[in-house]
């Protein structure tokens, strides 16, 4: 089956690179990430072959994997991504007022 006009590999690759910001801005809504919340991105980006090839994506999914070998994540995990859901959604917290 062809694709619709228009649907080309680089337009479905901005669509999820879309969705996939809005994903980051929903799991950080209230600044706390939870091993749910991290587990069901990653099933959700492995779910999205259009970012295959996008290091952003392939980087998160690598790190899910890696995180969730164990079956949950660490404090030090969670910071960490936390920290590139921010860098993702552009939700980077502002620096303190020296």
């Amino acid at each position: 089956m062809s694709e619709p006009a228009g649907e080309g590999l680089p337009l479905r690759r901005y669509r999820a690179l879309q969705e996939m910001m809005a994903l980051a801005r929903a799991i950080l809504w209230d600044e706390v990430v939870t091993d749910e919340e991290a587990r069901l991105f990653g099933e959700w980006m492995e779910g999205h072959p259009d970012l295959l090839g996008l290091p952003a994506a392939e980087g998160l999914i690598a790190l899910l994997r890696d995180y969730f070998a164990d079956g949950k994540l660490s404090e030090k995990q969670r910071s960490e991504l936390k920290r590139m859901l921010e860098e993702l959604s552009g939700e980077v917290g502002e620096a303190p007022e020296a």
